[in-house]
């Protein structure tokens, strides 16, 4: 993901993420007021406990 398209889904009111991120472990963290990370990408997610998607939320994303 570039900056360009993290600004884009940080500003958009509904934003979504596609398969294809979510698959690379991109969320919105609801342990760090729902900021677009990715796991293992940055020191802070150590203390993240959310889950990452299932495969049933991969697939219902667009």
């Amino acid at each position: 993901m570039n900056r360009d398209r993290w600004d884009e889904l940080m500003t958009a009111e509904d934003g979504r993420l596609t398969k294809s991120e979510m698959r690379e472990g991109w969320h919105f963290c609801p342990d760090f007021d729902y900021l677009l990370c990715k796991f293992g990408a940055q020191p802070v997610l150590r203390e993240c406990t959310c889950e990452v998607w299932d495969e049933s939320e991969i697939e219902e994303a667009e």
